[in-house]
């Protein structure tokens, strides 16, 4: 077998897989994003949340290293959620990269997520996919190059934002 080959697959098989929480209140939106990051390579899709409180159980039980997280939700929103994860981290010690996922993509509702302690915010656009890959590839250089080129953006037209 060609040495380029091997090295390719020893450095593939030696990633740590990005452990990776799904929350959203939107069952459609949660088999999209959870779609998407199960093409991502690198990617590991360790649980998934409908609600900010959820969130917060699933964070302390899974402690993934990325949570994509929407705002509108009931109980406890996303941005109440983030704050709470991020808090709770400068004590413990451990906090995850916190990306907001939302379909209201204002100034206001990007100043309110940074202010809550998120590490990025993606709008659920026409161009989610594009958005999503382009905040992991910045948060996650370390497998740039690695995520799947565009797939049918069609797949997810419908009730899903």
């Amino acid at each position: 077998m060609n040495t380029q080959i091997l090295t390719f697959k020893r450095n593939i098989q030696s990633y740590r897989h990005v452990r990776t929480l799904l929350v959203d209140d939107s069952e459609c939106m949660r088999e999209y994003l959870t779609m998407l990051i199960g093409l991502e390579s690198g990617f590991e899709l360790v649980g998934t949340a409908s609600d900010g409180s959820q969130a917060l159980r699933c964070v302390a039980a899974l402690k993934p290293d990325l949570v994509l997280m929407d705002v509108n939700m009931p109980r406890l929103n996303g941005l109440q959620a983030t704050r709470s994860i991020k808090e709770s981290g400068k004590q413990s010690g451990y906090a995850p990269i916190i990306v907001i996922v939302s379909s209201e993509d204002t100034l206001a509702c990007r100043f309110q997520a940074e202010e809550a302690g998120a590490n990025g915010f993606v709008s659920k656009s026409t161009n989610l996919q594009e958005e999503l890959k382009s905040t992991l590839n910045n948060l996650f250089p370390e497998y740039d190059g690695l995520l799947p080129a565009e797939i049918d953006a069609a797949s997810h037209e419908g009730s899903c934002h």
